[in-house]
């Protein structure tokens, strides 16, 4: 299937496993080091990249929106 959310769902999963694969790899203190003071922390990322909630729901529209269009 090539429409928008498809292709989008492809890519979510991928991205998912991959960051399975990170956070199961990454120790706790690993995860809260700030390497530099202008940097923050990998948990910090971890935590935006996580929130797929907020994407998932848009995914869903994309087809509807490009039908519209």
């Amino acid at each position: 299937n090539t429409s928008a959310s498809a292709i989008a769902l492809r890519r979510l999963t991928r991205a998912n496993a991959l960051f399975i694969e990170i956070v199961t790899g990454l120790y706790d203190d690993q995860a809260s080091k700030w390497p530099v003071i202008t940097a923050p922390s990998p948990k910090w990322h971890l935590w935006h990249i996580s929130r797929w909630s907020e994407v998932v729901p848009e995914i869903a529209q994309w087809d509807k929106w490009n039908r519209c269009l």
